[in-house]
């Protein structure tokens, strides 16, 4: 566990001491609506800790009954369900900004698993906390009903992506979705960003075998759209990768009102 003091230095936090917020969470809520002072520093003051997660490792076991959510503040992680064989599919990828909250006051239990996939950097919120802030701040409630609704609505793109795209355009349009996301909280360029995840999270997230993945990856880099080097990914054509995989940003809903 670490103080906020290790990473403020970044400007990945806004505020000072302990009660400072990371920046990109409030950059992703206010997709949603407009924070003032009161909000920032209530959510804030809600975080318990801020702690450091090595890849690989499971935060929310399926079916389990947490109290506890977390907001990612560096690193990626997913939610993820795994069958009865073994085999995981990636449902959601949780990226700096992204909240997972197990939403206690309605849901009885976990119908999925929360897991880092890289090294994380993650604060701890509770879940009473959590549901406090949507009770005694109405802009928070608007802006987590934004989030979840910007979720559901990114279920349902990956959905159309599976039924009607093949997997080198499903894998283009998801590099799209990772630029768009990571652009909005201030982690990414128009051309390039950082994607330390392996070709297994990736093969896991598209729903295709893990030799797949790697035909798919490089008929991608053979196109000349994009080039993956030392886990960064450079995007040489965004205009052209953007109509090949399909690519309208609406669905992200990332346009303040």
């Amino acid at each position: 566990m670490i103080g906020v003091s290790d990473s403020r230095s970044t400007g990945r936090f806004m505020g000072t001491g302990l009660g400072a917020m990371p920046q990109a969470l409030l950059m992703r809520l206010e997709h949603g609506t407009t924070l003032g002072h009161a909000e920032k520093a209530a959510l804030a003051a809600s975080v318990n800790a801020y702690e450091r997660v090595p890849p690989r490792t499971v935060l929310v076991e399926e079916s389990a009954r947490p109290r506890t959510g977390y907001a990612v503040v560096e690193g990626f992680a997913c939610h993820y369900r795994q069958g009865r064989d073994g085999k995981r599919q990636i449902t959601a990828l949780l990226l700096p900004g992204d909240l997972y909250d197990p939403q206690t006051s309605i849901l009885h239990g976990a119908d999925h698993g929360v897991a880092t996939l890289t090294g994380c950097l993650v604060a701890v919120i509770g879940a009473t906390a959590l549901e406090r802030l949507k009770l005694e701040h109405p802009r928070l409630a608007r802006a987590f009903t934004w989030r979840l609704l910007t979720e559901a609505s990114t279920a349902r793109e990956w959905i159309v992506g599976l039924g009607t795209r093949p997997a080198g355009k499903r894998f283009a349009h998801l590099l799209c979705e990772l630029q768009a996301r990571l652009q909005a909280v201030g982690l990414a360029s128009e051309t390039c960003y950082r994607l330390p995840l392996t070709w297994e999270d990736l093969a896991d997230t598209l729903g295709i075998s893990l030799v797949h993945m790697n035909r798919v990856a490089q008929e991608m880099r053979d196109t000349g759209l994009i080039t993956f080097r030392d886990k960064m990914l450079t995007i040489e054509d965004a205009a052209r990768l953007r109509v090949f995989a399909d690519f309208s940003p609406a669905y992200l809903h990332l346009t303040p009102p």
